[in-house]
């Protein structure tokens, strides 16, 4: 059966073998992880709390392995983590690793030219965190 904790300890290793962000190091790892916890999720965890954590996992690797110019996940994957149990504590580093991304995505020799549909959103899981 996959384990959370299985899929947490894969993660804490892929980042113990990375110095530097670009090493590809630990993506075996990360992979690894993805895989537990797709199957972790597919099997309806016992509590939206685990739940939050593996969607947040997911996001945490594939920020990790989805580098470049190619569509990645992570955001959906981190909002869905906030989006499942916002008061869980998994939500808080969830939604800095989503700002993080979205401010890293608009951000150019022109300055920080974040959207407002981004912005908004951004408000709006922050709201959900917060309890507005």
């Amino acid at each position: 059966k996959p384990a959370l904790a299985t899929a947490r300890r894969r993660i804490e290793r892929a980042r113990d073998l990375v110095p530097y962000p670009a090493d590809h190091a630990g993506l075996v790892e990360y992979v690894d992880a993805t895989g537990i916890l797709h199957r972790f999720l597919e099997a309806q965890p016992a509590s939206k709390k685990e739940a939050a954590e593996a969607w947040y996992l997911l996001g945490v690797a594939e920020s990790e392995t989805a580098r470049g110019f190619w569509v990645s996940q992570a955001d959906l994957y981190l909002e869905t983590a906030i989006r499942t149990d916002p008061k869980s504590p998994s939500a808080e580093p969830a939604y800095a690793l989503l700002e993080e991304g979205i401010v890293l995505d608009y951000s150019g020799s022109a300055g920080v030219n974040v959207p407002r549909a981004e912005r908004e959103r951004l408000a709006e899981l922050r709201g959900m965190i917060d309890g507005k």
